[in-house]
This record gives C-alpha cells, structure tokens and sequence, in this order.
C-alpha cells in the first residue's frame, strides 16, 4: 500500500469518513488548485462542499454527518 493510500485510510478513519468521501474531498482540493495554484482559501472550499450538501451528493452528506459527531 502505498503512502498516499495509507494517509487517506487514516484520514477517512479519523474522521469517520469513508475512503470514496475523504478521495472526493481531495478532489476538490485538487481541482481549486489546478484552477487557483495555491492560493486557494478554505472558504471555496467550503463552498464547494455546501454546494454538494446543498445538492443532496451522499459523499457531502456523509461529511455533513461527521463533522457533527465530532
């Protein structure tokens, strides 16, 4: 298993997300930074994810849920 793989199983175990959320999550911050560089902030983050909550996406939801628990 490689590193990047071990991270989002501790990640997604820490947090109680599944490995698909905490991979989706990634994703967005992938493409906020091949759109932004690095310069992109955690508020359109943020927007990105409430806009999926918004629109029901089940990995959002599953966010949604987590961060209530914790």
């Amino acid at each position: 298993m490689s590193t990047v793989e071990r991270a989002i199983e501790q990640t997604a175990d820490e947090y109680g997300l599944s490995v698909a959320t905490v991979r989706r999550l990634l994703r967005l911050c992938e493409g906020l930074r091949a759109e932004h560089g690095d310069a992109w902030t955690h508020r359109e983050l943020g927007a990105l994810v409430e806009r999926a909550v918004l629109d029901l996406e089940p990995w959002a939801l599953e966010w949604l849920a987590a961060s209530h628990r914790r």
